[in-house]
């Protein structure tokens, strides 16, 4: 709820993805964030995905300086470089707790990890 008492409505997390299209970190790079963000984010996210290979020198003032590159932009947060497959680096850096489910620290959390997934899990 807002200090007025009505109801706060809920503010997307936004990222921003540069890729290469053609290159197979960057495909990796995409599955592996459409998986974290919709165990960890459900649907409250926004993504952007910039093609620098068909779009070359439009880092949109983020100084890509490798690609694959995953910037949070709201609320802003530290670039990731990579194919994202790190997965407990990745929370790390987004600000979720030690592999528990949940938003950015400064979002609430929406609650248990699903079975299979976070820390001592197979396969990471």
């Amino acid at each position: 709820m807002a200090k007025d008492g009505s109801s706060a409505e809920y503010q997307p997390v936004r990222f921003r993805l540069y890729v290469a299209d053609d290159l197979p970190n960057s495909a990796l790079a995409l599955a592996n964030f459409r998986l974290i963000a919709e165990t960890y984010f459900a649907h409250r996210y926004e993504l952007e995905i910039v093609d620098l290979q068909k779009n070359p020198g439009l880092d949109l003032g983020d100084g890509i300086v490798a690609i694959p590159t995953l910037i949070r932009v709201s609320p802003p947060g530290p670039p990731i470089i990579g194919n994202l497959s790190d997965i407990p680096r990745v929370l790390r850096t987004l600000g979720i707790a030690d592999g528990t489910r949940g938003a950015p620290v400064d979002h609430p959390a929406p609650g248990p990890l699903p079975p299979g997934t976070g820390r001592g899990s197979p396969g990471q």
